[in-house]
């Protein structure tokens, strides 16, 4: 009997700390999106003259933690509009985001643009915008 309570009570803790590491990444998940996704509204034309962000598009495929606790390399696909309005949709990022604060007010950013041949490039290329943001939330 006893052994049987020891292993309902480890199952449920092994459970719970599951439950914890899901809960944990989909909150980061979800700040560094929020994060980029403003970056994005607010400097994306400055990063990447003549372009565009269109808002709520960045869709994140992979997050790895790159230094602990606070610095994480993403990966994902955006959609962004071109000089002459034509959609880029899906277009492919990499970030490094650092968290420069415990409460992720502070983050600096290295955003990373995957860009095809154009009229002034004849191969694809990574285009880099970088900046540090302080977040206010009410």
């Amino acid at each position: 009997m006893k052994r049987l309570i020891l292993l309902i009570s480890f199952l449920l803790t092994t459970l719970f700390v599951v439950q914890s590491c899901v809960d944990s990444q989909q909150w980061l998940k979800s700040i560094i999106s929020s994060r980029l996704e403003l970056l994005c509204v607010e400097n994306y034309g400055e990063f990447y003259w003549s372009r565009t962000y269109k808002e709520n598009s960045i869709k994140i495929s992979k997050i790895e933690l790159l230094d602990f606790p606070s610095t994480y390399k993403v990966e994902g696909v955006h959609t962004y509009y071109g000089l002459l309005g034509g959609a880029y949709e899906d277009a492919p990022f990499q970030a490094v985001v650092t968290f420069l604060d415990l409460r992720g007010k502070r983050v600096h950013f290295e955003f990373y643009k995957y860009s095809g041949p154009d009229l002034l490039h004849s191969k694809s290329y990574w285009e880099k915008g970088e900046k540090t943001m302080t977040f206010y939330e009410y």
